[in-house]
């Protein structure tokens, strides 16, 4: 297929070059699929629900009922090292070295051009300017999250951050039972650690921050917030708007 430059006068002319594009990745997909007997297409397909899930780690029950890491492990590595895929990767303990404690059976699959997974969303055959005002707007009814954070790991990995996110449990002080959170992104600046946390609007809560920081005694240098409002530093925690993620 040839891919035409559009002026981008309307929504609809700019989705039908990324629908072109998506197919290209779907043949090139199919051709892996038949050399290999794996499953790179369903996996591929699967994104933007495995995103739309609670925390949005990749789970192998989405592609198939009866898919299982034998069948799809190299499916998986094949999209993540052609760059069709960011995997992020959980660690199991907060260290400089997070290479050293990944978890490689959990992770979460972010596509590699946000505009991409936007259209793979959308890709249900509607009025293709309508939803795209929609989604601009807040006004679509779908998790704003998810494209958020899939922006956040795209700014990531152009600057040459490998991308890890850490789970851990924790007892607040005054409660009896522990529960999970989460800190989104890890990247380490100056040898110490910088989590990351990826808001869709201008909530500037940090409960997530302020557990990992108590629970865990490590060296840290800033705490991001990233979000939808300008630059601000609160708290011991430095906000900044998205657009800004190319410069960590």
């Amino acid at each position: 297929m040839r891919l035409q430059n559009v002026e981008g006068k309307t929504y609809k002319q700019i989705d039908r070059v990324k629908k072109g594009i998506l197919r290209l990745y779907t043949n090139d997909l199919k051709k892996h699929d038949s050399e290999d007997g794996e499953r790179a297409e369903a996996v591929f397909k699967s994104i933007p629900e495995q995103l739309s899930n609670h925390n949005s780690v990749f789970r192998l029950s989405v592609v198939d009922e009866n898919a299982r890491t034998r069948n799809c492990g190299n499916a998986i590595s094949f999209l993540n090292e052609s760059m069709i895929v960011n995997n992020c990767i959980n660690v199991t303990k907060p260290e400089v070295t997070l290479e050293m404690y990944a978890d490689l059976t959990k992770f979460k699959m972010f596509m590699g051009d946000t505009g991409l997974l936007v259209t793979h969303i959308l890709n249900n055959g509607g009025d293709t300017d309508k939803m795209y005002r929609s989604l601009i707007i807040d006004n679509l009814g779908i998790n704003q999250g998810m494209i958020f954070e899939n922006i956040v790991a795209q700014m990531l990995r152009a600057n040459g951050h490998e991308l890890y996110f850490h789970e851990f449990e924790y007892c607040p002080e005054g409660n009896s039972v522990s529960k999970s959170y989460e800190v989104d992104f890890l990247t380490v600046r100056g040898k110490r650690l910088s989590p990351i946390e990826v808001k869709s609007s201008g909530y500037k809560s940090h409960k997530s921050f302020d557990y990992f920081k108590d629970k865990y005694q490590v060296k840290m240098n800033d705490r991001y917030i990233i979000y939808t409002k300008d630059l601000a530093f609160d708290d011991g925690v430095l906000y900044i708007p998205i657009y800004m993620t190319m410069f960590l």
